[in-house]
């Protein structure tokens, strides 16, 4: 007769059901790499400057004809008015409405002018546009020396 030593067994109870394992998730596909190309592009256009949140609504005169800089004494008339977004010492974020067909001429590279203040008028380059919405657009200007 074999002698009980009162000690438990320490197998584990058996699981009379089989445990279905879950499907491994599907990889997913990377997103294409724009190239390094496209990376340096991105690099050589990115400002390295401060720039001020405006914290009042403040609205600056724009306009594509820069024939005021031209004509010494000439009162400078804005075609649009914009909103402005964030200054700096060399540029300015602009958010236009698409309400105004001028919008339209709103290009990579174009020149034009910008009034932030009654006294300072300034020449610029669109830098970049994006459109926000159906009904505006912000763009980025770099203001060039006079």
């Amino acid at each position: 007769m074999a002698k009980s030593t009162g000690k438990k067994s320490t197998k584990a109870p058996k699981i009379s059901k089989a445990v279905k394992a879950k499907p491994a998730a599907k990889p997913v596909k990377k997103a294409k790499s724009a190239g390094a190309k496209d990376a340096r592009k991105v690099v050589h256009e990115r400002r390295y400057e401060a720039r001020k949140l405006v914290t009042r609504m403040t609205f600056v005169g724009f306009s594509f004809d820069t024939s005021y800089l031209q004509l010494p004494g000439s009162l400078f008339v804005p075609q649009l008015s914009a909103l402005l977004v964030d200054q700096s010492k060399n540029g300015c974020s602009l958010v236009f409405m698409r309400g105004n067909p001028l919008t339209a001429n709103l290009l990579l590279g174009s020149t034009c002018i910008v009034q932030i203040e009654p006294d300072r008028v300034l020449k610029a380059t669109i830098r970049w546009v994006k459109d926000l919405d159906a009904k505006l657009m912000n763009a980025g200007f770099e203001f060039n020396e006079v």
